[in-house]
């Protein structure tokens, strides 16, 4: 309906022809919202028909081929999928066997480790702790130390050696009463 038409009528005053419009603007938009899916149903339809079409001429052998290459793909899919969780189990016992060594990065010492020689190995787990005890000899600076420090204070302030330390010393030349003897 045109805007044009409502004015040919007499008496109709613009307010009206306001509302007339508006109430069948409101009616095209009920009726459109019914249709909006139109065009992706259509596509839908032109893609079912020409797989339909493809299909059509086919033979039990085509469909048997079609069946065996998604089968390997199947199979291809899930080899892969095997290999990925065994490099992932793999990668958590090298991070798992760094830690237990005391590693202070994991990414450092395993770009160190020749990770896909350890994969072939019979004994992963034993071959990768001979790797780690090689590595921490080497380049002992990447795990954390874990040894006692060669020289610290002894019974009484004697240091290591028997000898009183520093600061036992001062007390002793300062005439001060040693701290640990009462």
């Amino acid at each position: 309906m045109k805007r044009d038409f409502l004015k040919n009528f007499e008496g109709l005053t613009t307010e009206a022809i306001d509302a007339i419009m508006a109430e069948n603007g409101r009616d095209i938009q009920a009726e459109r919202s019914k249709y909006e899916d139109y065009d992706s149903i259509k596509t839908r339809l032109a893609q079912a028909e020409s797989t339909i079409a493809a299909w059509k001429d086919k033979t039990p052998d085509d469909y048997s081929a079609e069946i065996t290459k998604l089968q390997q793909q199947l199979a291809d899919t899930k080899a892969q999928a095997e290999r990925d969780l065994a490099d992932a189990h793999f990668t958590a016992s090298v991070d798992k066997a760094i830690t237990a060594a005391g590693g202070r990065s994991t990414k450092a010492i395993s770009a160190l480790l020749d990770l896909e020689g350890l994969k072939n190995e019979k004994d992963t787990e034993k071959a990768l702790t001979t790797a780690i005890e090689d590595l921490k000899k080497k380049e002992s600076y990447l795990f954390v130390d874990s040894t006692p420090p060669r020289f610290g204070a002894g019974a009484n302030g004697a240091g290591m050696n028997g000898q009183p330390d520093f600061a036992a010393q001062l007390r002793a030349a300062a005439g001060l009463k040693d701290k640990n003897k009462k």
